[in-house]
């Protein structure tokens, strides 16, 4: 099973479009076939063409996205929560309605994250170390590389936002 990754950049304004963007509007017609009527219920999601055409698609992440999570309990021992924002508006009501993980950051937080971030190094022995609990043995390298990769996109991505911008992780 795999979840793709992505990192958007929106002006910050845009941020209560994006929010509509996120939820599916729903319509009913009539359908009608000679003497006879039916109502068809249609729904129209705008969400990924919101995402392509008012955001900056960042670099693709070609791994699965999650692979994040075992960022995030490596990262923890640094004391560093990269979903920690995930409770908070509005990428708590983002989640909820896109069904996966959509964590929107301010340019302050992703500098502050960036601050946090740019000192550490991650060695391949805690990153096997985390993967043992869950990959089979032949996964382990792969695996690897794959979270060394995320750590790499991460830190790429929360360096493109700019003043009056957010970015969005979409994990899903």
């Amino acid at each position: 099973m795999s979840a793709i990754a992505e990192f958007h950049v929106f002006p910050a304004s845009q941020l209560e479009n994006l929010m509509a963007a996120a939820e599916p509007q729903t319509r009913i017609r009539t359908q009608k076939w000679l003497f006879f009527r039916w109502k068809v219920k249609e729904t129209a999601d705008q969400y990924h063409e919101f995402l392509h055409t008012q955001g900056q698609a960042q670099k693709a992440f070609k791994y699965s996205g999650y692979v994040f999570n075992e960022l995030q309990f490596i990262l923890e021992d640094q004391q560093i929560h990269l979903f920690k924002g995930l409770d908070l508006e509005p990428s708590a009501s983002l989640s909820k309605q896109r069904g996966g993980t959509e964590l929107v950051l301010s340019f302050e937080e992703t500098q502050a994250l960036l601050t946090c971030l740019k000192p550490i190094k991650i060695s391949d022995a805690r990153i096997r170390q985390e993967l043992e609990e869950t990959y089979e043995a032949n996964e382990i390298s792969a695996g690897i590389k794959a979270v060394k990769g995320a750590f790499a996109i991460l830190k790429e991505w929360l360096a493109t936002v700019k003043k009056d911008q957010i970015g969005l992780l979409s994990i899903g």
